[in-house]
């Protein structure tokens, strides 16, 4: 047994089929000896997650402490849940990890209704491969500190990377591939990043290849704005540079990047 401060799980090289979710108290860490040869896979089919980390409430004897997971493939299928389940976490690392054909999300980090103090802090991702999951790559729903960097996130179903509300996030150095219309994995809209409010959010060095949508014209777009459709009409002066008829009481705001220029003073 570990100590009550906790320790490492170390799952040598081979197949682990596991049919109900491991649950993960705090302090625990899990580590495989590779994610090509430490394989952890999730047959349930009750849409249960493969792994779960759960902290009842932010205090701090309730924090799940530098939590690191490294070195595993987690895999699943389309009836199960998600691949990693963060409900409400404190500083988890997901290093050099493959996640992938989950029926939910690659990782999923969020608070639990009904917790009587929310924390949701401190989500570490680098070095992996999160593809091919059926309901969304990762999701971080409402918190501080989240940092993805050189992962694969291709091919999942809806979106790559979500954020809501979530407060400082950086993306650098990863791969976004195959998130289009009527999507592989979703058969539904892909997108490689969605942005729901929040604020200090950087998108660094990603490459975007094969991806695509079923958008419209800018023709259409600028006559369904006029109809009433969306908030916001965004164009490029190529789009409506020779002016354009919009609904009373609606005003343009025109940006306009010109090329920098040395500074006069420089030597």
């Amino acid at each position: 047994s570990l100590p009550i401060l906790g320790g490492t799980v170390y799952f040598p090289g081979g197949t682990y089929k596991i049919s109900s979710t491991i649950v993960v108290p705090r302090y625990i860490s899990i580590k495989g000896s590779t994610h090509t040869s430490t394989k952890i896979n999730n047959v349930a089919v009750n849409g249960s997650a493969a792994i779960q980390v759960t902290m009842p409430n932010a205090t701090s004897l309730g924090l799940a402490n530098r939590l690191v997971f490294e070195d595993i493939d987690i895999t699943g299928n389309d009836n199960s849940g998600d691949g990693i389940a963060l409900d409400n976490i404190y500083q988890v690392y997901i290093n050099r990890c493959s996640i992938y054909n989950h029926g939910g999300r690659g990782v999923n980090s969020y608070v639990a209704p009904g917790k009587a103090s929310a924390y949701n802090n401190g989500l570490y991702i680098s070095n992996s491969h999160i593809y091919y999951n059926k309901l969304g790559g990762i999701r971080f729903i409402t918190g501080d500190s989240v940092i993805v960097s050189n992962t694969h996130i291709n091919q999942n179903g809806y979106y790559g990377i979500y954020l809501s509300a979530a407060k400082i996030a950086k993306i650098a150095d990863c791969e976004f591939s195959g998130y289009y219309y009527g999507s592989k994995t979703a058969g539904e809209q892909a997108i490689p990043i969605v942005v729901n409010g929040g604020n200090n959010i950087t998108v660094d060095a990603c490459s975007f290849e094969n991806n695509g949508g079923n958008g419209v014209t800018a023709k259409v777009a600028a006559q369904q704005f006029k109809d009433g459709q969306g908030q916001v009409l965004v164009g490029t002066a190529a789009n409506y540079s020779e002016g354009i008829d919009l609904p009373r009481q609606t005003a343009p705001v025109i940006f306009f990047l010109r090329p920098g220029y040395p500074n006069p003073k420089d030597p």
